[in-house]
């Protein structure tokens, strides 16, 4: 056998221990679907938080006025700035994931998602 033959045997050697090309494809594709899944429920998740904090009347900074700072009996009352930055930030990974698999309508995704005006101005935005 020729150095050459070698490696091709090696190399299908080792897919048989792996599996077969087929089955790796779609082990890919299901981690594909998986990931596109998870930054979209990322971005589902910081959307409820934003319009949670929204509707309890938290708009002027961390606490809303006439609140001591403290948790609520609904939870702690977080800055709307930070949480327009999270949801922009979901949104932003949501839409690279769906670039890095060809799919390149961001602005749809955005409107499916409702995501608000201000959350779309701070895309890509980055923050320390």
């Amino acid at each position: 056998m020729i150095p050459h033959d070698l490696e091709r045997v090696a190399a299908a050697l080792d897919l048989r221990r792996r599996g077969s090309p087929d089955s790796i494809e779609k082990e890919l594709r299901e981690e594909r679907a998986s990931a596109l899944t998870r930054a979209a429920t990322r971005l589902r998740d910081a959307l409820r938080r934003l319009e949670a904090a929204a509707g309890s009347g938290s708009t002027g900074g961390p606490t809303s006025p006439g609140s001591s700072g403290e948790a609520s009996a609904t939870g702690p009352v977080e800055d709307p700035e930070r949480l327009q930055q999270q949801a922009a930030d979901a949104a932003f990974a949501l839409i690279v994931q769906r670039e890095a698999l060809g799919l390149h309508d961001g602005e749809a995704l955005l409107d499916f998602h409702a995501v608000p005006r201000s959350v779309r101005a701070r895309l890509g935005r980055w923050t320390r």
